[in-house]
């Protein structure tokens, strides 16, 4: 639990400040990062990881100071906390192994305590301070609700005080949500608390780290609230401030989402963070009179209208669902089982349970395969951090586009491919964008583009990672292949650019004349390639010289129960999936035709090339009338699979090979079939590239 939220909260902040970045003087960011830390340093706390939440301390101070105005948000500073969220991303991955958070984080610590006192972090020129005018409580920090203001207001005007009143506790005091209900209690029985921040829920849970601020309506001078708050034990400064209420008060937090919901949104992330942080504060304002101690009537507050319904999450194992769809597969062979004997028996009340469980097991494993879909947001979230690190380490100006975030995809296949897509998007940075002098030469925006997107496509997630850099030259792949013995000076004219660019999957092929320690163009390409398939997948390359680069993935939805198409091959039962196969035709045997010794038949006004199947499996071919053929498509190339008879469309289960067969060419994979046979999976787009 530990380990999965601490990466949750640092992926987070990692946005967050992504989204500082770019918007200054979003401060309402800051306030939602100092959040994250603080979490992360309450847990880390709490699990005796001593320097990681001593680091995460000392980013509070800095946010603080952040939230309220009370330092720019300048770049050296930004960095120092990208920096940090790096070490305690290390401090994570350090425990998760069996180890500890002991990661030297002195000079992070230094650079943060710097910038707390004015002093120039690292790569920050020294500023020459400035004398300011204090500015009124008013006007800095949190300000109030505006039903609070209105009630400050009018007490003013009934000649009573209002107080802005701000109470740190000792860093290290314990149950600091104890003392604050203290102060409440006290605060309470001389006068009317109007408000607070954090919201009363908030600090009743103890979300927030050694202050917090009450607006407050009394007869009593500013002495006697300080005294009486400072006599509450682990107190360590109180200011208590008068506050004078504005014509024009500040606008409401419901204004502020409303405003929010007009304005385009930054970050999908972030618009849902603020509703969940303006819920309580929307609940205590609707009792603007008075805010109750934690504790005590604040809760009472949000009975004034019906609670929002809230999201139930429950964390599992993948372990477990793992286990239960294993179960759903063998439900699944076993339906088809009774399928096969209901047909045979041909008794009618068994046909109709039969069909009834039939739609039972279905339902059943459309929950179980939605149970392992998950967001592939999760994936792209870890990619803009990263691009940052690396267009800054190579000097070059990129503009980051994703689209797809709520495309849907296998939550194994994802971690699968996680590290595969970074290999992608690191040769894309390092050999596919120029550096922004070459593109001024060229013409082009200094500002490479980088477009990350993913999209479903029938059965199949589609991932694209598209650059508008140099593009890969044709000739020098070329080159390369004819070095390597891979081609001929002959045959390398007539192939076409699909298949130059294969050879980019050869292991250990690059056209880089140096590699880099961030990527080689080809470098690895053959791992990915090979994972890919692996995974039942396809890679694909689209090169335009001088226009760009875009790497297309396509994977199944899911690994354990496919849509397949089964068919009869010299006796035996295949199985051929759905995703990619166009249509079936039957053609008279006279149809075929010999172009440049290559079989073709018609397809669609056209002509494509005929792979008899019966060679491949090594099994005899009847001779016969007319010909029957799968057609299958893998980008805009087509393929026709010859086979004896179509058997019709089944639901089945994917087992391995296991080690003996291992990855054998054509081969997907086995299947189980009603009868207890086992049936090969056939995968026909690698024929296509025969």
């Amino acid at each position: 639990m530990f380990l999965n939220e601490s990466y949750e909260h640092l992926e987070t902040l990692n946005q967050l400040l992504l989204q500082l970045e770019q918007n200054p003087e979003e401060i309402n960011v800051v306030h939602e990062m100092f959040r994250a830390a603080h979490t992360l340093k309450g847990m880390a706390a709490t699990m005796g990881f001593e320097r990681m939440a001593e680091l995460t301390h000392q980013m509070e101070n800095v946010m603080d100071l952040l939230r309220n105005r009370q330092l720019p948000v300048t770049t050296p500073i930004l960095d120092t906390l990208f920096a940090c969220a790096t070490a305690l991303e290390n401090m994570v991955q350090s425990i998760e192994a069996g180890g500890s958070d002991d990661v030297d984080t002195t000079a992070l610590v230094a650079q943060l305590q710097a910038a707390m006192s004015g002093q120039p972090t690292a790569g920050q020129a020294p500023q020459v301070p400035q004398e300011t005018p204090a500015a009124p409580a008013e006007e800095m920090g949190p300000q109030p609700e505006e039903a609070a203001v209105s009630v400050m207001r009018e007490a003013l005007e009934q000649g009573l005080f209002a107080y802005q009143i701000r109470v740190e506790l000792d860093i290290k005091a314990a149950l600091k949500s104890v003392r604050a209900y203290m102060i409440f209690r006290n605060l309470e029985e001389m006068g009317t608390i109007v408000g607070s921040y954090p919201a009363a829920d908030d600090i009743e849970q103890e979300k927030f780290d050694n202050w917090f601020v009450v607006w407050f309506v009394s007869r009593h001078s500013e002495e006697e609230i300080r005294d009486e708050i400072m006599d509450v034990l682990d107190v360590t400064n109180v200011s208590v401030q008068p506050y004078h209420p504005k014509q024009q008060a500040a606008p409401s937090v419901e204004q502020q989402v409303s405003a929010t919901a007009e304005a385009p949104a930054a970050e999908p992330a972030a618009s849902g963070t603020v509703k969940a942080e303006t819920q309580p504060a929307m609940a205590a304002a609707s009792q603007p009179a008075k805010a109750s101690a934690p504790g005590g009537g604040a809760k009472g507050a949000k009975t004034a209208g019906k609670p929002s319904p809230r999201n139930q999450t429950l964390r599992v194992d993948i372990s477990r669902i793992d286990r239960l769809m294993n179960m759903i597969s063998e439900v699944v062979i076993d339906r088809s089982r009774l399928s096969l004997i209901s047909s045979r028996i041909n008794d009618p009340e068994l046909t109709e349970t039969v069909d009834h469980l039939h739609r039972l097991v279905g339902e059943l494993q459309d929950i179980v395969l939605k149970l392992r879909m998950v967001p592939i947001e999760n994936m792209f979230n870890r990619f803009p951090r990263m691009i940052r690190d690396l267009t800054k380490e190579l000097n070059k100006q990129v503009e980051l586009e994703m689209r797809g975030w709520e495309t849907e995809l296998d939550r194994t296949i994802m971690d699968e491919i996680s590290d595969l897509m970074v290999h992608l998007i690191r040769n894309s940075l390092d050999h596919g964008l120029e550096p922004p002098e070459e593109r001024r030469k060229l013409g082009k925006p200094e500002t490479g583009k980088l477009v990350i997107a993913a999209y479903q496509r029938g059965n199949s997630v589609m991932i694209e990672v598209s650059d508008d850099g140099r593009g890969i030259n044709r000739e020098a792949v070329l080159k390369k292949a004819i070095e390597k013995g891979l081609t001929t000076p002959e045959e390398a004219q007539l192939l076409t650019d699909a298949q130059v660019y294969q050879f980019l999957f050869l292991a250990g092929f690059s056209t880089a004349k140096q590699v880099s320690d961030i990527s080689g163009r080809g470098v690895g390409l053959d791992a990915v390639k090979t994972k890919i398939e692996s995974l039942g997948g396809s890679v694909y390359v689209h090169s335009t010289p001088g226009k760009g680069t875009t790497f297309t993935i396509e994977l199944p939805l899911t690994m354990s129960i496919i849509q397949a198409l089964l068919v009869k091959v010299g006796g035996e039962t295949y199985a051929l999936p759905l995703t990619n196969v166009i249509e079936i035709a039957q053609v008279p045997a006279a149809s075929v035709k010999q172009v440049h010794h290559v079989e073709m038949v018609p397809f669609r006004g056209d002509w494509i090339p005929l792979f008899r199947l019966h060679h491949f499996l090594e099994l005899e071919l009847t001779p016969q009338e007319d010909v029957v053929y799968i057609v299958i498509q893998r980008e805009n190339k087509y393929l026709a699979l010859q086979v004896d008879e179509t058997l019709g469309e089944e639901e089945i289960v994917v087992k391995s090979l296991g080690n003996y067969l291992g990855s054998r060419f054509g081969l997907a994979g086995a299947t189980i079939m009603g009868d207890g046979n086992v049936a090969l999976i056939l995968d026909g787009t690698q024929f296509v590239q025969v």
